[in-house]
Protein backbone atom coordinates (compact mmCIF):
# COMPACT_ATOMS: atom_id res chain seq x y z
CA UNK A 1 0.00 0.00 0.00
CA UNK A 2 1.90 3.48 -1.69
CA UNK A 3 0.23 6.67 1.16
CA UNK A 4 1.59 9.69 -0.47
CA UNK A 5 1.40 12.84 1.36
CA UNK A 6 0.96 16.38 -0.03
CA UNK A 7 1.77 18.97 2.20
CA UNK A 8 4.28 19.13 5.07
CA UNK A 9 2.48 21.64 7.57
CA UNK A 10 1.13 20.70 10.76
CA UNK A 11 -1.97 18.54 9.17
CA UNK A 12 0.31 16.28 6.61
CA UNK A 13 3.21 16.01 9.45
CA UNK A 14 1.12 14.99 12.51
CA UNK A 15 -0.94 12.55 10.21
CA UNK A 16 2.34 10.69 8.34
CA UNK A 17 4.11 10.29 11.65
CA UNK A 18 0.46 8.85 13.24
CA UNK A 19 0.18 6.52 10.16
CA UNK A 20 3.80 5.45 10.26
CA UNK A 21 3.71 4.10 13.88
CA UNK A 22 0.56 2.43 13.75
CA UNK A 23 2.39 0.96 10.41
CA UNK A 24 5.48 0.17 11.70
CA UNK A 25 5.15 -3.25 11.15
CA UNK A 26 3.86 -2.71 7.51
CA UNK A 27 6.38 -0.95 7.33
CA UNK A 28 9.23 -2.72 7.83
CA UNK A 29 7.90 -5.72 6.10
CA UNK A 30 7.64 -3.68 3.01
CA UNK A 31 3.42 -4.56 2.89
CA UNK A 32 3.07 -0.23 3.36
CA UNK A 33 4.90 3.08 2.05
CA UNK A 34 4.51 6.29 3.46
CA UNK A 35 5.75 9.09 0.78
CA UNK A 36 5.49 13.07 2.05
CA UNK A 37 5.67 16.19 -0.71
CA UNK A 38 6.55 19.75 0.06
CA UNK A 39 7.01 23.18 -0.99
CA UNK A 40 9.75 23.71 1.76
CA UNK A 41 12.29 22.04 3.45
CA UNK A 42 11.24 24.19 6.86
CA UNK A 43 8.25 23.43 9.03
CA UNK A 44 6.89 26.54 10.43
CA UNK A 45 4.95 25.76 13.71
CA UNK A 46 1.89 28.59 13.39
CA UNK A 47 0.87 28.47 16.58
CA UNK A 48 3.75 30.31 17.80
CA UNK A 49 2.93 33.89 15.94
CA UNK A 50 1.10 34.61 19.12
CA UNK A 51 4.57 34.71 20.76
CA UNK A 52 6.48 36.75 17.99
CA UNK A 53 3.04 39.09 18.34
CA UNK A 54 3.75 39.12 22.06
CA UNK A 55 7.45 39.60 21.83
CA UNK A 56 7.94 36.70 23.40
CA UNK A 57 9.66 34.60 20.40
CA UNK A 58 11.19 35.81 17.19
CA UNK A 59 10.23 34.86 13.56
CA UNK A 60 13.18 32.55 12.88
CA UNK A 61 12.52 30.58 16.30
CA UNK A 62 9.37 29.19 15.01
CA UNK A 63 10.85 27.00 11.90
CA UNK A 64 12.75 23.38 12.31
CA UNK A 65 14.57 20.99 9.40
CA UNK A 66 11.09 19.49 8.40
CA UNK A 67 12.92 16.05 8.09
CA UNK A 68 13.86 15.53 11.36
CA UNK A 69 10.37 16.01 12.71
CA UNK A 70 9.24 12.79 10.71
CA UNK A 71 9.28 9.31 11.89
CA UNK A 72 12.71 7.67 9.61
CA UNK A 73 10.28 5.29 7.73
CA UNK A 74 8.66 8.37 6.25
CA UNK A 75 10.31 8.96 2.69
CA UNK A 76 10.39 12.86 2.66
CA UNK A 77 11.02 15.08 -0.98
CA UNK A 78 10.79 18.96 -1.65
CA UNK A 79 9.28 18.70 -4.54
CA UNK A 80 5.76 20.38 -4.61
CA UNK A 81 2.95 19.10 -6.65
CA UNK A 82 2.00 20.38 -9.91
CA UNK A 83 -0.87 18.69 -11.09
CA UNK A 84 -3.28 16.08 -9.57
CA UNK A 85 -4.71 12.90 -12.28
CA UNK A 86 -7.08 11.16 -9.73
CA UNK A 87 -7.97 9.05 -12.67
CA UNK A 88 -5.18 7.49 -12.74
CA UNK A 89 -3.76 7.09 -8.84
CA UNK A 90 -0.37 9.53 -9.37
CA UNK A 91 0.67 13.32 -9.36
CA UNK A 92 3.24 15.16 -10.98
CA UNK A 93 5.51 17.06 -9.11
CA UNK A 94 8.15 19.97 -10.29
CA UNK A 95 10.70 18.25 -11.09
CA UNK A 96 8.80 16.35 -13.55
CA UNK A 97 8.67 13.19 -11.71
CA UNK A 98 5.91 10.98 -11.06
CA UNK A 99 4.48 9.49 -7.60
CA UNK A 100 2.05 6.82 -7.97
CA UNK A 101 -0.61 6.23 -4.74
CA UNK A 102 -2.76 4.04 -3.12
CA UNK A 103 -4.23 6.59 -1.25
CA UNK A 104 -3.73 10.06 -1.30
CA UNK A 105 -4.02 12.67 1.96
CA UNK A 106 -4.33 16.27 -0.01
CA UNK A 107 -2.90 18.42 3.18
CA UNK A 108 -1.56 21.83 1.50
CA UNK A 109 -2.79 23.89 4.06
CA UNK A 110 -5.21 26.64 3.77
CA UNK A 111 -5.56 30.12 3.38
CA UNK A 112 -8.14 33.13 5.02
CA UNK A 113 -10.99 33.82 2.61
CA UNK A 114 -11.34 37.68 1.91
CA UNK A 115 -15.18 37.74 2.11
CA UNK A 116 -15.65 36.74 5.37
CA UNK A 117 -16.91 33.54 5.72
CA UNK A 118 -16.92 32.18 8.72
CA UNK A 119 -17.28 29.27 11.30
CA UNK A 120 -20.34 30.48 13.54
CA UNK A 121 -22.63 31.32 11.00
CA UNK A 122 -21.32 28.94 7.59
CA UNK A 123 -21.62 32.49 5.76
CA UNK A 124 -19.90 35.44 4.27
CA UNK A 125 -20.27 38.77 6.07
CA UNK A 126 -21.20 41.64 3.39
CA UNK A 127 -18.63 44.18 2.86
CA UNK A 128 -15.87 41.85 3.74
CA UNK A 129 -14.22 42.71 0.04
CA UNK A 130 -13.91 46.18 0.52
CA UNK A 131 -10.55 47.34 0.40
CA UNK A 132 -9.69 48.65 3.97
CA UNK A 133 -10.42 44.97 5.20
CA UNK A 134 -7.72 42.60 5.65
CA UNK A 135 -7.25 39.30 6.43
CA UNK A 136 -4.45 38.07 8.53
CA UNK A 137 -2.05 36.98 6.02
CA UNK A 138 -2.49 40.71 5.25
CA UNK A 139 -1.97 42.15 8.64
CA UNK A 140 0.91 40.11 8.77
CA UNK A 141 2.80 40.96 5.67
CA UNK A 142 2.12 44.72 7.06
CA UNK A 143 3.23 43.74 10.54
CA UNK A 144 0.69 45.90 11.27
CA UNK A 145 1.23 48.54 9.82
CA UNK A 146 -2.24 49.10 7.92
CA UNK A 147 -3.86 52.09 7.26
CA UNK A 148 -6.59 53.98 9.69
CA UNK A 149 -5.72 54.59 13.11
CA UNK A 150 -8.82 52.31 14.51
CA UNK A 151 -9.02 49.02 13.83
CA UNK A 152 -11.40 46.41 14.63
CA UNK A 153 -9.96 42.45 15.04
CA UNK A 154 -13.21 40.28 14.41
CA UNK A 155 -12.05 36.83 16.08
CA UNK A 156 -14.06 33.59 14.77
CA UNK A 157 -11.40 31.84 15.18
CA UNK A 158 -11.12 31.40 18.93
CA UNK A 159 -7.36 30.39 19.27
CA UNK A 160 -4.43 32.72 18.30
CA UNK A 161 -4.88 34.51 15.25
CA UNK A 162 -6.86 37.35 16.91
CA UNK A 163 -4.44 37.50 19.95
CA UNK A 164 -1.31 37.80 17.10
CA UNK A 165 -3.37 40.37 15.17
CA UNK A 166 -4.54 42.43 17.75
CA UNK A 167 -0.95 43.02 19.49
CA UNK A 168 0.49 43.85 16.06
CA UNK A 169 -1.55 46.08 15.58
CA UNK A 170 -1.43 47.72 18.82
CA UNK A 171 2.36 47.89 18.47
CA UNK A 172 1.83 50.11 15.57
CA UNK A 173 -0.17 52.28 17.74
CA UNK A 174 -3.58 51.37 16.68
CA UNK A 175 -6.75 51.75 18.56
CA UNK A 176 -7.82 48.67 18.73
CA UNK A 177 -11.24 47.00 19.55
CA UNK A 178 -11.90 43.01 19.16
CA UNK A 179 -15.15 41.43 18.68
CA UNK A 180 -15.88 38.05 18.91
CA UNK A 181 -19.65 36.09 18.72
CA UNK A 182 -17.94 33.51 21.56
CA UNK A 183 -18.73 33.69 25.44
CA UNK A 184 -14.61 34.77 25.78
CA UNK A 185 -12.02 36.35 23.87
CA UNK A 186 -9.38 33.38 22.18
CA UNK A 187 -11.91 30.49 24.13
CA UNK A 188 -9.81 27.57 22.96
CA UNK A 189 -6.99 29.17 24.23
CA UNK A 190 -8.67 28.15 27.89
CA UNK A 191 -7.82 24.24 27.03
CA UNK A 192 -4.22 25.42 26.55
CA UNK A 193 -3.85 27.23 29.40
CA UNK A 194 -2.97 30.40 28.07
CA UNK A 195 -6.37 32.34 27.91
CA UNK A 196 -5.86 34.25 31.16
CA UNK A 197 -2.89 35.40 30.17
CA UNK A 198 -3.24 36.60 26.81
CA UNK A 199 -7.04 38.43 28.03
CA UNK A 200 -4.96 40.37 30.71
CA UNK A 201 -2.28 40.91 28.92
CA UNK A 202 -4.70 42.74 25.89
CA UNK A 203 -6.97 44.69 28.30
CA UNK A 204 -4.05 46.21 29.97
CA UNK A 205 -2.43 47.12 26.26
CA UNK A 206 -5.54 49.53 26.29
CA UNK A 207 -7.38 47.11 23.79
CA UNK A 208 -11.27 46.79 24.08
CA UNK A 209 -13.10 43.62 24.02
CA UNK A 210 -16.76 43.20 23.15
CA UNK A 211 -17.64 39.27 23.58
CA UNK A 212 -20.76 37.59 22.41
CA UNK A 213 -21.39 39.60 19.48
CA UNK A 214 -21.86 38.86 15.96
CA UNK A 215 -20.27 41.00 12.74
CA UNK A 216 -23.26 41.30 10.53
CA UNK A 217 -22.24 43.46 7.77
CA UNK A 218 -20.27 46.63 7.08
CA UNK A 219 -22.79 49.52 6.19
CA UNK A 220 -20.99 53.01 5.31
CA UNK A 221 -18.34 51.69 2.28
CA UNK A 222 -16.36 54.77 3.62
CA UNK A 223 -12.57 54.77 4.04
CA UNK A 224 -12.89 57.09 7.33
CA UNK A 225 -15.72 56.64 9.63
CA UNK A 226 -17.06 53.73 8.88
CA UNK A 227 -19.89 51.50 10.59
CA UNK A 228 -20.10 48.16 11.54
CA UNK A 229 -23.31 46.27 12.20
CA UNK A 230 -23.50 43.95 15.52
CA UNK A 231 -26.05 41.40 15.48
CA UNK A 232 -26.98 41.51 18.80
CA UNK A 233 -27.27 45.41 18.36
CA UNK A 234 -29.30 45.07 15.43
CA UNK A 235 -31.92 42.82 17.30
CA UNK A 236 -32.19 45.20 20.18
CA UNK A 237 -33.03 48.25 17.89
CA UNK A 238 -35.26 45.89 15.95
CA UNK A 239 -37.45 45.23 18.87
CA UNK A 240 -41.08 45.57 17.82
CA UNK A 241 -40.63 47.00 14.41
CA UNK A 242 -42.11 46.56 11.22
CA UNK A 243 -39.06 45.16 8.40
CA UNK A 244 -38.44 48.06 5.87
Amino acid sequence: MKILIVGGGMGGTILANNLARRLHEELHAGKARITMLSASDRHMYQPGLLYVALGRMMPDELYRDQRRLLEPEIEFHVDPVEEFSLDQNQVRTKSGKTYPYDVLVIATGSRWRSDGMNGPTQAPIPGAQLPFVHTPEQVSAARGAIEGERVLVYDTDGYFTAVAMAQMLSDQGKQVTVVTPFANFAQYMFLTGEAFRVNREVRAAGMQVLQKIGLAREITGQRRNRVFAYTRYVAILGEGTEPL
